[in-house]
């Protein structure tokens, strides 16, 4: 029987430090994956620059980790998953050994469909060989904006047609799916209207955001696309309260009006667009709204006062365990959701994991 705790532990994707077996981080990772504290590694640019060969053998150590059974949830393959869009968000550049691919605005200008999914057939067969099983990829939001944000003026958006964004979203997918890893379109409600940037600041998009506009790339990927990442932007037509990715009203949204039934992501917890709510609410509240998986970056963080580098934090998967347990105590409407949440978010992470990683467990 998996406990609650362990359900709970399977939506935390938690970031790490090191490279090889023998660094603390990823045998921190091991042995929090093994007690069924999290069920899922993300990897970023500090994890991968001893080349191709070392990240290999470090994915397979944590894979590996799949085989030894501490109760019912570590029978579920760990996920190992990684930003790969191309262009500035490709945490596998050149520089360590890694073949590098182009923006998704240059892929849409400069390729057809067709061939822009033989490009990234390229792009999903290296993260495979790297033992990468789950790339948080690709944008989907709409270009409307391009002077300041995170899409546009990076060049992170196919464009700013529909129609561009659907074929080469498909290419992306198709190209990632047929070497069987799984995708996640973002960011849910559509943040390429953003004037700020969620990764520095609050940023409010009330003013800027069109619904029909903004949300169309996902109603017609909604089928397609086995997870969808939640931005942190601030959407008043939606929410007047709260950021979109701890909105319960905004995921409804995505779940019942637009009828997805696949995984839903928080985009990474500790950027600064969250920076207002105290850690303990933001947790609660991103299982509240409705959240499947809960990504904790858990970079180290530079101490101005002694410019020494602060080591990722690995209780955060039991520190937020308590945060839920003590809600969960309370016993009243609030409750109920949160603990009716876990179950649900278990049962959709089971039936991803079963299709997309092969294992087998029992509920």
């Amino acid at each position: 029987m998996v406990s609650l705790r362990q359900q709970f532990g399977q939506m935390v994707m938690l970031g790490f430090d090191g490279t090889t077996p023998a660094d603390k981080g990823p045998q921190k990772v091991r042995q929090l994956y093994q007690e069924g504290a999290i069920g899922w590694g993300i990897e970023f640019e500090r994890n991968v620059t001893e080349g191709m060969k070392a990240l290999a053998k470090l994915n397979k150590y944590l894979s590996d980790s799949s085989h030894v059974a501490h109760g019912a949830a570590s029978m579920l393959s760990l996920g190992i998953a990684i930003d790969g869009e191309g262009g500035r968000v490709h945490r596998l550049k050149e520089a360590y050994g890694y073949d590098t691919f182009v923006s998704a605005k240059e892929v849409a200008e400069t390729m057809s469909p067709e061939q822009a999914e033989a490009y990234y057939q390229k792009m999903a067969q290296q993260y495979a060989k790297a033992g990468i099983n789950f790339n948080l990829a690709p944008v989907v939001d709409v270009e409307s904006w391009v002077s300041s944000g995170c899409i546009g003026r990076y060049q992170r958006s196919y464009g700013a047609a529909l129609d561009s964004i659907a074929l080469y979203s498909r290419a992306f997918m198709k190209a990632h799916h047929g070497v069987g890893l799984p995708t996640c379109i973002k960011h849910w409600p559509g943040l390429g209207a953003d004037r700020g940037d969620t990764h520095q600041s609050a940023t409010d998009i009330t003013a800027y955001w069109q619904e029909k506009r903004d949300t169309a790339p996902f109603v017609v990927l909604k089928d397609e696309a086995p997870s969808v990442m939640v931005s942190h932007a601030h959407n008043g037509a939606w929410d007047k309260n709260h950021i979109a990715s701890l909105s319960r009203t905004t995921l409804q949204k995505l779940r019942y009006d637009v009828g997805f039934d696949g995984l839903i992501l928080t985009d990474a917890l500790e950027m600064k667009a969250t920076a207002h709510y105290e850690w303990e609410e933001m947790v609660w509240r991103a299982v509240y709204a409705g959240n499947d998986v809960l990504i904790f970056a858990n970079n180290p963080v530079n101490d101005v006062a002694d410019l020494a580098m602060k080591a990722s934090d690995y209780t955060i998967p039991l520190r937020a365990w308590q945060v839920v347990e003590k809600k969960l105590d309370v016993g009243d409407s609030l409750s109920q959701v949160i603990e009716e949440n876990i179950r649900a978010a278990y049962r959709r992470i089971l039936a991803f994991k079963e299709k997309w990683f092969a294992q087998m467990p029992a509920v």
